[in-house]
């Protein structure tokens, strides 16, 4: 599956969030709406002329990985892909696994928490911050 992620002219990013498109068909596609092609023609076609938009964000950090916008927070109107704050946590010598959440926030809408699993024989402290 050639799955990519493009900011809104199109052009392959990387490192922040963009739209998620597929550059290609593949086996498990669909080939349209039940009586109705030209609507999912429309859809899925004409935004990004040559690729099928799937129609929600996306990011691929350093490394390849691909994170959808399913996981995608907004705080204070800013898009942050869980993979992007994952990527960092994972990042400290003494953290072996981390994940990143959307928790609500009554005034920025979503703030990011973050839950790691330490790498063997590493204690929680406060130095880890």
């Amino acid at each position: 599956m050639a799955a990519d992620v493009v900011d809104e002219s199109g052009n392959s990013i990387r490192g922040e969030v963009g739209e998620l498109v597929l550059r290609g068909v593949w086996p498990g596609m669909t080939r349209g709406f039940w009586r109705d092609r030209e609507r999912y023609l429309e859809i899925h076609f004409t935004r990004l002329p040559g690729v099928w938009y799937h129609g929600d964000f996306a990011y691929v950090d350093d490394q390849g990985s691909l994170g959808c916008s399913d996981d995608t927070i907004k705080v204070a109107g800013k898009r942050v892909g869980p993979a992007e704050v994952e990527s960092a946590l994972v990042a400290h010598p003494s953290v072996r696994k981390a994940v990143a959440i959307g928790v609500p926030h009554s005034v920025k809408g979503e703030v990011i928490c973050g839950f790691c699993v330490l790498q063997e024989g590493v204690s929680p402290s406060s130095a880890l911050g």
